[in-house]
């Protein structure tokens, strides 16, 4: 949101008068109670009244301020819209018509064009609604603990509680609503190509093919509309946790409070005023602010920061890619021919340097394809796999492996002592640097016996668990940046296992884990879910609410006696 920060004169502006047009929720259960205290109750009406009439004063200047908040809030929306759509554009529209990494998708454009008007629709409707409701509701919390400091410990904590409800809501329902975006543009790219393909569907008569594939991206934002609406219970609960819970605590010791004299009447009934006029509809706009703007808004923004990059550059075969890097996939599919299912659809993947991610899915979902992509030992059918930005198309596959390494689950050993094979990667190693990383992963399996590094081994004479242990260190001290793991600890305990991911994590560069355990999701820092080649990436607790089938596997894994490894 730098966008936002360009003109900081209009910043604080919007932040001055939308402070402004709080006074009424600041100033109304003071003056109610003061109108009370000092008027009403003291047999002084005229005295009352003049309180109140505070309260039309506080009105009229929050009428007058708003006319100022409206003008800042325009401004700041529409420099927004104007950068987002100069960058969006311009990276799309280039992308697809000067880099042959994909087919174009003029679709695209359209489509994130659209997004972008969403996007300004939904920041002045945030700036209006939630900036003024967070205002509100502070300026409620002040009024409460100045005009009736004693009932602050009954009102502050069950609004803290709701807050806090709110908060831990809102990155699983902004994860939803990033996959609704992306389920759309999926809806959207399959209609297109269904409609330019229309002649060769009906020739090849293959029209319930190409509705089954409109239909499955149809039930596919369907179920995420459904958990939108289910968020809706939770909604609740911040409501009524955070704002009439404090007005029944407040009646409920009332008497209490009264008859010790540690409040007066008119300071419970401006309370009462602040929780019931200022916190519960505050409370309710912000949790309809989080649900209906924010949450559609932070999908919004992440799926145009994945769309925009910078203008592309053709690279020549065999261009050098640097020694450190984010790994990116981009909208990558891969079928062996033309007339095959994918078996990896559509995935959008950021690895950045020190990224944990666990690549989880039942067997045939796509997840050893995958990590054969983002190691450059596949193309691509559509999409492409970048290294610092650098497509790995382009590069030399030697190049390559010095920088994303892909250790599959049958390790190869050759004829030869331990240490030529530890260092087949990196023949520079010391041999004190091989007995650490043996160490450091839990591998003194393969330093038993009186022999160490000179012990000798080939396929033939070791175990696959061995195997593993050897390709392991091997990977571990090698100079590759990423390490993808497929399934490279199958053959090892669970304790092994965490110990080898611990001590790849704790190594300079990022881990893909292609998980054999499903322990090692829990393990990670993010997680990538497949099914039939698709995706769904984002914490392991978040999956378990946004994938039923992600959570239906976690399921499976934890329950006793099953019978197979996921």
């Amino acid at each position: 949101m730098r966008v936002l920060a360009t003109d900081r004169r209009i910043v604080i502006s919007l932040l001055l008068w939308t402070a402004v047009t709080s006074m009424p929720a600041l100033a109304s259960g003071y003056l109610i109670s003061r109108a009370v205290d000092d008027g009403f109750l003291a047999h002084a009406p005229w005295t009352g009244a003049a309180w109140l009439s505070g309260l039309v004063v506080t009105l009229l200047i929050q009428a007058g301020a708003e006319q100022h908040v409206v003008r800042a809030q325009s401004r700041l929306a529409e420099a927004l819209r104007e950068r987002l759509t100069r960058d969006v554009v311009v990276s799309v529209i280039a992308t697809s018509t000067e880099n042959g990494w994909s087919p174009p998708r003029y679709e695209a454009a359209a489509a994130l064009t659209s997004q972008v008007e969403s996007v300004r629709r939904m920041t002045g409707a945030l700036l209006s609604a939630g900036l003024t409701a967070s205002v509100t509701l502070a300026a409620s919390i002040v009024g409460v603990a100045c005009t009736a400091p004693p009932t602050l410990p009954l009102v502050l904590p069950a609004i803290a509680a709701g807050l806090l409800l709110l908060r831990w809501q809102s990155a699983p329902l902004a994860a939803v609503h990033h996959n609704m975006v992306v389920a759309n543009e999926r809806i959207s790219h399959r209609t297109g190509q269904v409609l330019h393909a229309i002649r060769d569907i009906v020739a090849e008569d293959a029209t319930q093919r190409a509705v089954a594939d409109v239909r499955e991206a149809i039930d596919r934002h369907s179920i995420l509309a459904t958990q939108v609406a289910r968020s809706g219970i939770a909604r609740g609960l911040t409501t009524a946790i955070g704002g009439y819970l404090p007005l029944v605590l407040l009646i409920g010791t009332a008497p209490r409070l009264l008859e010790s004299s540690l409040l007066s009447p008119g300071a419970l009934v401006g309370a009462a005023i602040y929780t019931a006029n200022g916190c519960i509809p505050a409370l309710l706009t912000l949790s309809r602010t989080a649900a209906g703007i924010a949450a559609p808004l932070s999908a919004a923004l992440r799926r145009l920061a994945e769309h925009r990059t910078t203008h592309p550059r053709t690279y020549a075969p065999g261009t050098a890619l640097p020694k450190t890097g984010t790994l990116r996939a981009v909208d990558v599919t891969f079928r062996h021919d033309d007339d095959a299912a994918p078996l990896v659809s559509g995935v959008n993947l950021t690895v950045a340097p020190g990224a944990h991610l666990a690549v989880v899915g039942p067997s045939g979902a796509g997840k050893s394809t995958l990590a054969f992509l983002l190691a450059g030992l596949l193309t691509p059918t559509s999409g492409h796999v970048a290294w610092a930005g650098v497509p790995l198309t382009a590069a030399d596959q030697e190049d390559i492996t010095h920088r994303v390494l892909l250790l599959p689950q049958e390790a190869y050993v050759f004829s030869g002592t331990l240490r030529e094979n530890l260092r087949y990667l990196r023949d520079d190693v010391s041999d004190d640097e091989l007995v650490h990383a043996v160490r450091t992963l839990s591998a003194d399996l393969l330093l038993t016996g009186s022999q160490g590094l000179d012990r000798p081994m080939s396929r033939t004479t070791s175990t696959a668990g061995e195997r593993q242990l050897v390709a392991l260190v091997r990977g571990y001290v090698s100079n590759a940046h990423t390490v993808i793991m497929d399934e490279a600890t199958s053959n090892l305990d669970a304790a092994t296992e965490s110990a080898v991911e611990a001590a790849f994590r704790s190594r300079p560069g990022a881990l893909i884990v292609i998980a054999h355990r499903l322990d090692s999701a829990t393990r990670a820092d993010e997680v990538l879910f497949m099914e039939n080649g698709r995706a769904t990436h984002a914490r392991h607790d978040e999956l378990l609410s946004l994938s039923p089938p992600y959570a239906e596997l976690f399921r499976y894994w934890e329950r006793p006696g099953r019978p197979v490894t996921p």
